[in-house]
């Protein structure tokens, strides 16, 4: 003999929901509607559902209105292994350990690209910012009340080594002026040499720029989002938005 357990658990998308499950003993099905009726009536009840991971993510790369396109991509790219790994999974039934397969995996070089190519090893950083974009993705998931927890956050972040800091010698900067000298682009180079990165470079404006005074400002900068270009008006940090001496060399080279 089997006990069915007929619960109201609420509503969910307008319509009441009722959970059927069966039990071999009464004490089973009892002890399973205690539970069920206090998740209800604390608010912490969670609906079966049928979401994947695939759809999980892209609903909440489509929720991004505020991120610059840059942002977006970065999103996309880093969690295009999710998706392609883990996308078909059912999004309530995702585990710390699938996460932790997945990082594994990663780290150790041994999954392809959706074109088929082998992936290359991601390095600690990457991994934790895919941890990151994840863990973000399901905490969207809770605060909504369509899943119970975020394993993602359970998930340990990998260790790594800070990048060292380098620059360019004095030495290898005169090779780098000699190597431009006649370079059309050689004032690209100059701002480089200056501090200046790359998109800033792309957007400088001759608005920004003060030749009686040597300066120049960064203002918008111009990057490149899967072939087209954006630009963007206001620097990403209060620090991007800085004022520089334009360099000697380069002042030289309009005059």
């Amino acid at each position: 003999m089997r006990y069915q357990l007929t619960v109201d658990t609420g509503l969910a998308d307008g319509k009441r929901e009722q959970l059927r499950r069966r039990y071999n003993t009464e004490k089973e099905a009892r002890a399973a509607l205690a539970e069920i009726q206090g998740q209800v009536a604390a608010g912490t009840y969670v609906q079966p559902s049928v979401l994947t991971v695939e759809q999980a993510c892209a609903d909440w790369l489509r929720s991004r209105h505020k991120v610059r396109p840059t942002t977006a991509a970065g999103y996309e790219y880093i969690l295009q292994p999710v998706r392609s790994e883990l996308g078909q999974m059912v999004v309530q039934d995702l585990t710390r350990r699938h996460i932790d397969d997945l990082i594994l995996k990663l780290r150790n070089g041994e999954l392809t690209r959706p074109g088929g190519r082998a992936r290359k090893k991601w390095s600690a950083r990457s991994c934790n910012y895919l941890l990151g974009a994840l863990s973000q993705v399901l905490a969207q998931l809770v605060a909504e009340g369509r899943l119970m927890r975020n394993v993602a956050a359970l998930v340990d972040r990998v260790p790594g080594k800070a990048k060292k800091f380098e620059t360019f010698t004095p030495e290898q900067v005169l090779t780098v002026l000699s190597g431009i000298a006649d370079d059309r682009n050689r004032h690209a180079w100059h701002l480089a040499l200056a501090g200046l990165r790359r998109g800033e470079i792309a957007g400088q404006r001759w608005e920004d720029v003060d030749l009686a005074k040597g300066m120049l400002r960064i203002g918008a900068t111009r990057v490149d989002v899967g072939g087209r270009a954006f630009d963007q008006d206001e620097p990403k940090t209060a620090s991007a938005g800085r004022v520089l001496p334009i360099p000697d060399a380069l002042l030289a080279e309009h005059a």
